[in-house]
């Protein structure tokens, strides 16, 4: 289900237009919830039901003691059932079961405790015996609230537990006088309907305050996907989709750290459409456009996936962040993206009939060591940038940057001339 749908069920849910008292959420609403809570819950219903049952072993020997003529049949009906079936549940809900097999095996194991404490509490006829009945009205607060099971499950495990032994107290009287009997059935019911009304309340609070919490969790997360689209909308030039001037100087600044961290070079390469102005000038500023976005869109298509990066720095100029790679393996790359411009033979009139669109390259690899900045990368090829536009353009001019590098940044190796398509670098 999208993320989108949950907010109008939860609101409908809060609001009451929905039927809450079911304590049931719609489909979706109620998968979401299990999905969210189930391992939580499994772990708290294991917990509480190894509490109880070594609760229980620990006071089941004072209760057989105070009843000595169902002692021994007492402790074969707990050993045997009782304890075996405590464990094996609380064991159970170790395994994290799924929502309904969990609640029903919770459901058996309470179920069945009362059941056994019911029997006994009708085979005894020891003047203490009424003290079964205390132990049926702690399971039916044990079976609500110790280990609360789902409402509806409760409130059929409380039925159950109070039909066995009111039933027994009504139909047997279990040597009680009518009054006892009578103040008996009275309290268990109390009890079970009390303690139901507190388990309601309890799942109620607990579903609310979790439609509350994923609420808020929604609008974060909501708030932060908006974030981040207003993110990558600052961040991207809405003209040829490529990243701008701001996310370069970010990716230039992260990627230089990167490189002075691993001692790996990183090239820098910067592209500029040629004589533009005329472009313009003869096709108007949509044809300009037009004619940034496919040089924008063929310098992607020519880097390494993800690796690599093309910017538009504004203008008609572009760079290309290339880290790891030495000068001259930019270099080839360089030449690779001014042939792939030139061999989409876009015609530029503004220059002449035979007039092709080219770019201009400037081509700079730094280590990030020595004293160096980024800066000088930018620096450096654009001189180089420079250099290949003095020198005919449509080339690729290379910043001949060595390890003891002088003042001035290194000399430049350019291109030699070429015809478009064809360039060399030299």
């Amino acid at each position: 289900m999208a993320e989108t749908e949950y907010p109008p069920l939860i609101e409908a849910w809060l609001s009451r237009h929905q039927s809450w008292l079911k304590l049931v959420f719609p489909p979706a609403l109620e998968a979401r919830y299990e999905a969210d809570t189930r391992r939580e819950r499994s772990l708290m219903l294991c917990r509480a039901g190894f509490t109880g049952t070594l609760t229980g072993l620990a006071i089941f020997p004072a209760l057989c003691a105070a009843l000595p003529d169902v002692a021994l049949l007492s402790w074969r009906l707990y050993l045997e059932t009782s304890l075996m079936v405590g464990f094996a549940v609380a064991l159970a809900m170790r395994f994290d079961p799924p929502p309904l097999l969990r609640e029903t095996l919770q459901w058996f194991a309470n179920v069945l405790n009362a059941l056994v404490v019911t029997f006994l509490f009708a085979k005894s006829r020891s003047p203490e015996h009424t003290l079964y009945a205390a132990g049926v009205i702690t399971l039916i607060v044990y079976s609500t609230l110790g280990v609360p099971l789902r409402f509806r499950f409760a409130l059929s495990g409380v039925v159950a537990i109070l039909v066995g032994f009111v039933g027994d107290l009504v139909l047997r009287g279990s040597g009680l006088a009518d009054p006892v009997r009578r103040d008996l059935v009275l309290l268990t019911v109390a009890t079970g309907v009390f303690t139901l009304v507190a388990n309601w309340r309890l799942e109620l609070l607990q579903r609310r305050s979790y439609l509350l919490l994923l609420r808020e969790r929604l609008r974060g997360e909501d708030l932060s996907l908006r974030n981040q689209e207003l993110d990558e909308l600052v961040r991207r030039d809405p003209l040829t989709g490529l990243a701008n001037r701001r996310a370069y100087d970010s990716w230039l600044n992260a990627l230089w750290q990167k490189a002075e961290g691993c001692g790996e070079p990183l090239g820098l390469v910067m592209l500029d459409v040629d004589r533009f102005k005329s472009y313009n000038d003869f096709y108007g500023h949509p044809g300009g456009d037009r004619c940034l976005q496919m040089v924008g869109r063929c310098l992607r298509e020519q880097l390494r996936g993800t690796t690599d990066l093309v910017a538009r720095l504004g203008g008609e100029e572009f760079a290309v962040l290339l880290p790891g790679l030495d000068a001259p393996t930019c270099a080839e790359i360089a030449e690779r993206l001014r042939g792939a411009v030139a061999d989409l033979d876009l015609p530029h009139l503004g220059l002449d009939s035979e007039g092709r669109v080219t770019v201009s390259a400037g081509v700079a690899s730094l280590r990030a060591s020595g004293g160096l900045r980024c800066a000088d990368l930018f620096s450096a090829a654009d001189t180089a940038l420079y250099a290949a536009k003095e020198s005919g353009r449509n080339r690729v001019c290379v910043a001949d940057l060595g390890p003891a590098m002088p003042p001035g940044l290194g000399g430049l190796g350019t291109s030699r001339g070429a015809p478009v398509g064809s360039g060399s670098v030299g």
